[in-house]
């Protein structure tokens, strides 16, 4: 399995470039976006909690990159805040 990571800043071509790769890689690649797996907010989170690494579910990403890894299926969260 290769992961690719898109990063760049707002309006850089990331999505863009995430479906031309999908394009290319009909049925063997998949698209996990990372705003998909922010955590509840907490009381105690600084107000800057959606800029930090904290703010991401990192457990349940690894569970899902290892589940579609294994060929499964996954759902991703939507989050309400």
């Amino acid at each position: 399995m290769n992961i690719v990571q898109a990063v760049g800043g707002p309006g850089s071509g990331k999505t863009t470039l995430v479906h031309k790769l999908l394009e290319r890689w009909p049925g063997t690649a998949s698209l996990m976006r990372i705003d998909r797996y922010l955590r509840n907010r907490r009381e105690d989170d600084p107000e800057d909690f959606l800029l930090l690494p904290a703010s991401i579910d990192w457990p349940l990403i690894l569970t899902h990159i290892k589940l579609l890894a294994a060929g499964n299926t996954v759902t991703m969260p939507m989050y309400d805040f």
